[in-house]
């Protein structure tokens, strides 16, 4: 006999990556009483934040790239932003986005959203749908990750992770969905401009949200500016001789250096670590510890 499931396992469905997405049941949590929620600390409390991760903070353009060296703190730099804005906004949707979903739980991007999550909750006493506002991180059956936060107005807003790992099903991952900020971490691990083009096209369909935002996180890569994320975030912009050329008005590119990660205790001999990775590859000096963009040589040039 078949059993009539609730509402709460509809919900923990939702991010069924084979499932069409039924409005009826991603619905958020009912609001609690009392309206636009008051902040428990401090009222003008704001994430620490570089030089540059400030400016990232601040950024109204419309494509956002940060990039540096390894181990700058790019990814919590985005994440403080994207936090920022499920907070400011009734009904924001943040889709954040990695290759591979283990990439993301076992110290990235996911992990590092529970930290800034946790640091918002501590700052501002940010909440979430569980026992005394605790932010609860749920998966469903498809072990997606997702979770509720209370915004400024007394809503709710999502952020749920989505892996692809493959540039010709990004269109299919992304039907349906309206999100209103999109992170995608280690952009340049991926090798097709599909994963921004495809993805960005999303954006603007989430009503009641002005501010809709593509960011993304990325080391140099082994093509140097040979690769596509270089050509498409550093060239090309505002050509008279295009139709509909490329506005730089709409991009922003931020480098963040390693001085602006407080999360490294010992800087000095994590830089050492990844010099002696470079060892065999000067090149690889210039994009892992200076944040540089230089390609890799390939053959005897490598020598």
């Amino acid at each position: 006999m078949a059993r009539k499931i609730s509402r709460q396992e509809f919900v923990d469905l939702l991010a069924e990556e084979d499932l069409d997405i039924d409005p009826e049941y991603t619905r958020p949590p009912p609001p609690p009483a009392g309206g636009e929620r008051e902040s428990t600390e401090d009222e003008f409390w704001e994430p620490e934040l570089g030089a540059a991760g400030r400016k990232i903070f601040e950024c109204e353009k419309k494509f956002i790239l940060a990039h540096g060296e390894r181990g700058s703190g790019k990814t919590f730099a985005c994440l403080h932003k994207v936090v920022r804005h499920l907070y400011e906004n009734d009904g924001a949707m943040a889709c954040i986005t990695v290759l591979t979903r283990a990439s993301a739980i076992l110290g990235g991007a996911w992990t590092k959203l529970q930290i800034v999550l946790n640091m918002w909750r501590e700052g501002i006493g940010l909440e979430g749908e569980g026992k005394g506002g605790e932010i609860v991180f749920k998966m469903d059956d498809g072990r997606n990750r997702f979770c509720w936060i209370r915004n400024m107005h007394g809503g709710w807003s999502m952020a749920f992770l989505k892996s692809m790992q493959h540039a010709d099903h990004i269109t299919e991952r992304v039907k349906g969905m309206e999100f209103s900020i999109f992170f995608f971490d280690e952009l340049t691990e991926t090798d097709d401009e599909r994963y921004f083009t495809d993805t960005i096209k999303q954006l603007g369909r989430l009503p009641g949200i002005p501010l809709q935002q593509f960011i993304a996180a990325c080391n140099p890569p082994i093509e140097g500016e040979d690769h596509w994320v270089w050509i498409r975030f550093f060239t090309g912009f505002d050509d008279p001789n295009e139709k509909r050329p490329k506005r730089s008005a709409d991009y922003g590119v931020f480098h963040i250096p390693m001085s602006e990660n407080r999360f490294i205790e010992k800087r000095d001999e994590y830089v050492e670590t990844v010099a002696e990775g470079s060892r065999n590859d000067p090149t690889a000096y210039d994009r892992d510890v200076l944040g540089i963009w230089t390609k890799r040589p390939t053959g005897k040039g490598l020598l």
